[in-house]
């Protein structure tokens, strides 16, 4: 509680002597700080890491499964020819699918 304290007092209050934040008065920060950026900064560090697990179709194809978190229930991906082409897109785009996926949540 400190901390969250702590950020709203310097980034997201304007203070009456100073006429800004004190983060912006020190050069610190540019832009004053909502309580939003304050949630979603907050979010972003705790947001649970997904596991992906490759999985055989009955149609013989491969699937990319999420396990459930907080952010989504199950998820499923499918439309991979290979068990290498699934692999692929967990350790190339799986991160940015789901920071996509957490960021249309808030």
């Amino acid at each position: 509680m400190v901390a969250l304290y702590a950020l709203w007092y310097n980034f997201v209050r304007i203070h009456k002597t100073l006429r800004v934040t004190p983060a912006m008065a020190a050069g610190i920060e540019s832009r004053l700080w909502s309580m939003e950026d304050v949630v979603k900064m907050v979010d972003a560090h705790h947001r649970p890491k997904p596991t992906f697990t490759v999985q055989m179709r009955k149609d013989g194809g491969y699937g990319v499964n999420m396990d459930p978190n907080a952010y989504a229930p199950v998820l499923h991906i499918d439309g991979f020819a290979t068990e290498e082409e699934a692999q692929a897109w967990i350790r190339n785009e799986s991160e940015a699918w789901f920071a996509k996926l957490a960021a249309a949540r808030m």
